[in-house]
């Protein structure tokens, strides 16, 4: 029998297991003897098998991650580990050494050409891997740049809904650049998810500062413009948010166009204040307090 078509057979057992109630053990065992051959054939052009085990692991129970995930990332195709990545349950303890999962992923991250998947893959997850301190350690800085892409996140999106953590935010803002911060708020201020922090204040009124240069305008104004749309987006209501997320209560349009509307004000009130400075410089040469 030929390795094609023990592939094959592996690949239709594991398709039939999913959609069963069968034992998850046998399906672990599926995903990592298929694994081999999937890289193999991913370096080769071909993705098919590839996308089998990634729609396996997507739709069963999380505990498969435990057993199949380290198989991954010990991978020698760098495409296999990103793709995978964003379902790795990093936040469980119990899932063996994150910490050179994280290192492997990031040289994974470094070693590939940008696409769209792969930047959403890598979005994803260093959003979601860097609210553990333990983790965000692991981290190059140079991965930080993936967030100028500035790639389309889904609805379901676990690295923008964690993303927003106060620990989160301030090390993206230690990080100095202000076209990185500008681009991370683009990706996390959405419809789909709230603002995590509880201390509001604390966390996001700096941002009225960082943005507060009269030659920043454009940039104030791209944030608002922004905002207005996940507004208006939030005023369709429930049941266009529901059809992405099923899950979702009103609750959530509620605190969402709350926290929105207070981010807004706030750039509102520093774009006005740096239009009028601006204004009474260039009549009288002088910036008056």
């Amino acid at each position: 029998m030929q390795l094609d078509d023990v592939s094959y057979l592996i690949t239709q057992k594991l398709e039939n297991t999913v959609e069963t109630t069968s034992p998850l053990v046998p399906t672990c065992k599926a995903i990592s003897a298929l694994l081999p051959f999937a890289a193999r054939q991913e370096q080769n052009g071909t993705h098919a098998t590839l996308s089998t085990l990634l729609y396996a692991v997507r739709t069963s129970d999380g505990f498969i991650w435990n057993r199949v995930a380290p198989a991954f990332f010990n991978d020698a195709s760098y495409l296999n580990t990103l793709l995978v990545s964003p379902y790795v349950d990093w936040c469980n303890p119990l899932l063996a050494d994150r910490g050179s999962m994280v290192a492997l992923w990031a040289a994974a991250a470094l070693g590939v050409p940008y696409t769209e998947e792969v930047g959403r893959s890598v979005v994803d997850v260093l959003l979601h891997v860097s609210m553990f301190s333990f983790l965000r350690s692991r981290i190059p800085v140079g991965i930080w740049g993936w967030l100028e892409k500035r790639p389309p996140l889904p609805p379901r999106c676990r690295g923008r809904g964690t993303g927003t953590e106060e620990s989160v935010v301030r090390h993206i803002r230690g990080l100095g650049d202000i076209k990185i911060l500008k681009s991370y708020l683009l990706l996390v201020w959405s419809e789909w998810d709230v603002p995590r922090p509880t201390d509001f204040s604390k966390t996001w009124t700096p941002t009225r500062w960082e943005f507060s240069r009269t030659e920043m305008r454009g940039d104030r104004e791209d944030l608002i413009r922004h905002l207005d749309n996940v507004l208006e987006r939030l005023d369709r209501g429930l049941g266009y948010l529901r059809k992405q997320k099923p899950r979702l209560r009103s609750s959530h349009v509620r605190e969402a166009k709350k926290a929105y509307g207070r981010i807004r004000e706030m750039l509102l009130e520093v774009d006005g204040g740096a239009v009028g400075a601006q204004t009474r410089m260039s009549t009288s040469g002088v910036l008056f307090p």
